[in-house]
């Protein structure tokens, strides 16, 4: 984490302005990271998710109710979709705080998630039991709140892709060889403007859209059960500078296959989510389960149920 944080401290190219004035453009190649628009268009789900169609519709009326009523929800609830759409549309790059704080961790943090993991569901989780989740994705709501089970699922997976996109970014600039192959594409890209620090800008925006082509893939994949490295080196990498434009569905659930199944000892789908979880405040995780617990309540036949008139217990 701590490594994390130093690589990406102030990383932020919103403020970086080139003046074209006098330039003709009568040249210039094709930027990769053009191919990203497109891709995005519907989202990461309809890209990484083997099988969009057949997730959860489920949804509830009144997300972070009690951390509402409470006045105890998370202030300033972080947007990850919009980082991605903000590089897409305008260059804007901004990868600080995506980890948030997990220094205050303790035991009865941890009891709380060991009670999360056993009493709420999580994506690609079946049971048999008949009592009715309010949500079939739960855990996922409690680390993002939203009201849906899609766009809980939605959130999760954009903060997994842009972990993903520091540790695949830091393992590319360290590569000579990926180096040059983005130098020369934004050379052919931007090389007729003369600028040389446009240039050098172009090649770190193409490396990370490799490194974002690239941690699509992995979520893909963590989707599908398969062992991602926490940390790749530049040979464990399964997107090719020519497969970068290539972010559809059909490509990027090709490309993930080439990650051998998970073993044991794999740090997978549920092992990020349970990270985001204990970032969560812990206020914040209880009044999320008291949420779920109400609604869950309702949808099994206790229509009139209420948390808040249990006087003092319930079964």
């Amino acid at each position: 984490k701590e490594r994390l944080q130093e690589l990406w401290r102030d990383y932020d190219t919103s403020s970086i302005v080139f003046d074209y004035t006098g330039v003709e453009e009568d040249g210039g190649g094709e930027n990769p990271k053009d191919s990203l628009d497109g891709s995005f268009s519907k989202g990461i789900l309809s890209l990484v998710v083997k099988s969009p169609s057949k997730l959860s519709k489920k949804s509830i009326q009144s997300p972070d109710s009690f951390a509402e009523y409470y006045k105890e929800q998370e202030k300033d609830k972080e947007d990850y979709e919009k980082r991605i759409s903000d590089f897409i549309s305008s260059d804007t790059v901004s990868l600080t705080g995506i980890l948030g704080d997990m220094a205050d961790y303790g035991m009865d943090e941890f009891c709380l998630d060991e009670y999360i993991k056993h009493k709420f569901q999580v994506y690609g989780e079946k049971t048999d039991e008949k009592w009715k989740q309010a949500l079939d994705y739960g855990l996922e709501y409690l680390a993002a709140g939203k009201a849906s089970d899609e766009e809980n699922l939605e959130s999760v997976l954009n903060r997994i892709l842009l972990i993903r996109t520091v540790t695949n970014f830091v393992a590319l600039e360290s590569d000579s060889q990926r180096r040059g192959e983005a130098r020369a594409a934004a050379i052919a890209a931007v090389g007729f403007t003369g600028l040389a620090p446009l240039i050098t800008l172009t090649q770190t925006l193409i490396l990370i859209t490799w490194s974002i082509s690239e941690s699509l893939t992995d979520v893909a994949a963590l989707l599908d059960g398969r062992d991602v490295p926490l940390w790749k080196t530049p040979k464990r990498f399964v997107t090719n500078f020519s497969e970068i434009v290539l972010m559809n569905h059909d490509s990027l659930q090709e490309r993930a296959k080439r990650f051998s199944k998970s073993k044991e000892s794999s740090f997978g789908y549920q092992q990020y989510l349970m990270m985001f979880l204990a970032m969560t405040k812990q206020s914040t995780r209880r009044y999320r389960v008291m949420d779920l617990i109400q609604n869950t309540m309702q949808k099994n036949g206790y229509n009139g149920f209420q948390l808040g008139s249990c006087v003092y217990e319930m079964r």
